[in-house]
């Protein structure tokens, strides 16, 4: 229903440019302040009755491919810590080790 990708040239006939209710495209040169409909440029003659401003929607064009999920990565600070557990964890196994060896 909206046209995102730019402004556009009509050399044909039997065009249509909106909707016919409320819903045209977008031009990112076109005043609402100064014109009530769009006139396209080109041999045709057409006009978008019902045109949208670049400020109507965004001016963005969606992506079509899947989000992608950012990977999460570990600061520096958190990797010290899980070092610091893993060896707090070997050395109670080697106390209470040596506890069991020496009854």
């Amino acid at each position: 229903k909206h046209n995102l990708l730019g402004n556009a040239l009509d050399n044909g006939f039997d065009n249509q440019w909106d909707d016919g209710i409320s819903i045209g495209n977008l031009w990112d040169d076109f005043n609402p302040h100064t014109h009530s409909q769009y006139e396209i440029l080109g041999d045709a003659g057409s006009v978008d009755r019902y045109p949208q401003t670049d400020t109507e929607y965004p001016t963005e064009i969606p992506s079509t491919s899947s989000p992608t999920t950012p990977t999460p990565t570990e600061s520096p600070q958190q990797q010290w810590i899980v070092i610091i557990a893993v060896i707090g964890v070997v050395g109670v196994c080697l106390v209470i080790l040596v506890i069991r060896l020496k009854r």
